[in-house]
């Protein structure tokens, strides 16, 4: 594993605890299939060292998306984000478990990226390590668009990684900055 991660031009996985090693080398990664959008300031042990190894500018992210049966609708950042730091307190210890356990409990279902999804943001990856990766203006205006949502939230027990979430996912996916 060390060995693959010293040579991989980028590591693409989810939020398991391989993904490490990347700092290690500071290659490029590729989160998918992320559960949270924070952390919890009460449980940096082990995210710390991981969180500040992230930057915007070289790794990418994407998200599940999370289905409210009750509701009859997806979450949008803001709902996850209301959840994630008003929902249940600042007392868990690790927030995968304590999130799926809550979601379970208000039926909310998470719903994995697709392979498409994958391939596109795996896709823009490459295109940024060889210096071709284009951004429009409605690109820029997505991710300022969630850096703005991201700053509302900021400093409620809960700390953001710093990442970019991939540009195509937040293209047609649109409605996850509503709200």
């Amino acid at each position: 594993d060390l060995y693959l991660f010293s040579k991989a031009a980028f590591f693409i996985g989810d939020t398991s605890g391989i993904v490490q090693l990347y700092n290690l080398f500071s290659n490029p990664v590729i989160g998918v299939n992320s559960i949270t959008l924070t952390h919890n300031t009460n449980d940096l042990r082990g995210w710390i060292d991981a969180m500040e190894a992230t930057t915007p500018e070289r790794d990418l992210m994407i998200f599940d998306k999370f289905y409210d049966k009750r509701n009859d609708r997806y979450l949008t950042f803001r709902d996850m984000l209301e959840y994630e730091t008003e929902g249940y307190g600042a007392t868990y210890l690790s927030p995968a478990p304590h999130m799926f356990s809550l979601y379970e409990k208000l039926e909310i279902v998470p719903i994995k990226n697709t392979s498409e999804e994958i391939f596109e943001v795996t896709k823009e990856m490459w295109e940024r390590l060889n210096g071709i990766a284009e951004y429009t203006a409605e690109d820029i205006e997505l991710q300022n668009k969630f850096l703005n949502i991201k700053r509302e939230y900021e400093g409620r027990g809960n700390i953001f990684r710093p990442y970019r979430i991939g540009r195509d996912f937040l293209r047609k996916n649109k409605w996850l900055l509503d709200g």
